[in-house]
């Protein structure tokens, strides 16, 4: 039995606001570290 393709629906888009948040948060750690480290 085939289940009916919009029973498996899988949002294709994200909110800029979402993704920018969603990045910072993942990125903060290694952005964090290398903060005495940058060239000025």
């Amino acid at each position: 039995m085939h289940s009916d393709s919009s029973d498996n629906h899988v949002p294709l888009h994200v909110s800029d606001d979402f993704m920018n948040t969603a990045l910072r948060r993942a990125l903060a750690p290694a952005l964090d570290a290398g903060d005495g480290q940058r060239e000025s």
